[in-house]
């Protein structure tokens, strides 16, 4: 939750801001945390879970990219999520 606080402070007056965490950031964590940003930022969580297929999903608050590595990034943003 503490990355979330500094995301606002360093960047308040941003659009999108976008979070990169691993597995061991629950759900219920990236919630929390969310409600720190104000809503006018929206926000993309890339979550880095190895050898996890990509998927995206859209919460209320943000939307979850996961990843099974790095390397998954260009291919997930180029929207090659199948």
């Amino acid at each position: 939750i503490r990355e979330f606080e500094r995301v606002y402070q360093q960047a308040g007056d941003a659009s999108l801001a976008i979070m990169v965490t691993g597995a061991k950031t629950g759900f219920e964590d990236l919630q929390r945390g969310r409600i720190m940003i104000p809503y006018h930022i929206k926000l993309l969580v890339v979550r880095v879970v190895l050898g996890e297929e990509i998927r995206m999903r859209q919460t209320a608050g943000f939307v979850e990219l996961t990843i099974g590595t790095l390397e998954d990034l260009p291919r997930a943003l180029r929207g090659g999520l199948i």
